[in-house]
């Protein structure tokens, strides 16, 4: 009886962790990316992922891998007719916030589901090469393309904080869905709608060949110099909140800039730039 007794009490407290065990499964092998916020970094990685994998487009010669810069400031459906002319097919996988975690997980990820791609674009900025990754939101853009046995590579490019629950991610894809799966309890039909609605206006073709719509003038304030945030604050349209956010990081890194000139003379080199250089060859050497 006392056995019994031991052998429930074990079911008991091994059951939970086998279901958690299973859901993690679940979710590595992308059992939530049909559900995915379309507007999330993950949405737009999984919209990505199933353009890539439609039938109709079996063959991609080259590519445009990068952030947003490249995402919006490249004419991509000029490239990809300039492309077809030569008998070529060049697909724009461009994506706001990728840095270079999402280059080289994208990139072995096309090498397994499109292994006839030739070649293509590295589109980043220089501010790109001062770190090997964009922080834990970066995570949710690589989540549908990566997998557990990832979780090396993920950790070299995205530092673990136990104070920030979405750096969690490096570790499980639980929570890496955990913030999309929120806001579907929140609102499902709202979810619902916006998946419908990428059904119907983004096909495969659109997300691959043709040009992002754009919504604000940026070059209304001017590009130049960083005084032009403060025409950004002084407008009070709240359709440049996202201006105005990215103005207050801009004037953050100003103030606490490094010297790179300097840092670059000492031999060796600082940790962090060592590790940034030794990341951003081996991704562009892969």
């Amino acid at each position: 009886m006392g056995r019994l007794t031991m052998q429930r009490i074990l079911f008991i407290l091994l059951t939970p962790l086998l279901l958690l065990g299973l859901l993690e499964v679940a979710f590595e092998n992308g059992v939530w990316e049909p559900l995915a916020q379309p507007m999330s970094h993950a949405g737009t990685s999984v919209h990505l992922k199933q353009a890539l994998r439609d039938p109709t487009i079996p063959r991609i010669d080259y590519v445009t891998l990068g952030s947003s810069r490249p995402e919006y400031g490249i004419d991509h459906a000029l490239l990809a007719a300039e492309a077809k002319q030569l008998g070529y097919v060049h697909a724009n996988l461009a994506m706001p916030g990728s840095h270079w975690l999402t280059i080289g997980l994208l990139a072995d990820w096309l090498q397994q589901a499109h292994a006839e791609v030739r070649g293509g674009v590295v589109a980043l900025s220089i501010q790109d090469l001062i770190n090997p990754g964009n922080g834990s939101y970066e995570l949710g853009i690589v989540q549908p393309f990566r997998h557990f046995g990832d979780t090396g590579l993920v950790g070299d490019h995205v530092a673990f904080n136990r104070a920030d629950v979405a750096s969690y991610a490096i570790y499980s894809a639980l929570f890496g869905w955990r913030a999309d799966i929120q806001e579907y309890v929140r609102h499902p039909y709202a979810r619902k709608l916006a998946l419908d609605w990428f059904k119907e206006n983004r096909p495969p073709a659109y997300t691959l060949f043709e040009n992002p719509e754009s919504h604000g003038d940026m070059c209304a304030f001017g590009l130049d110099a960083l005084n032009a945030c403060d025409k950004v604050d002084a407008s009070g349209d709240p359709e440049q909140d996202g201006l105005k956010r990215q103005c207050k990081e801009l004037r953050g890194s100003a103030a606490g800039r490094l010297d790179f000139g300097a840092l670059r003379q000492q031999q060796p080199l600082p940790d962090f730039m060592q590790k940034t250089r030794d990341v951003v060859q081996a991704r562009l050497r892969a």
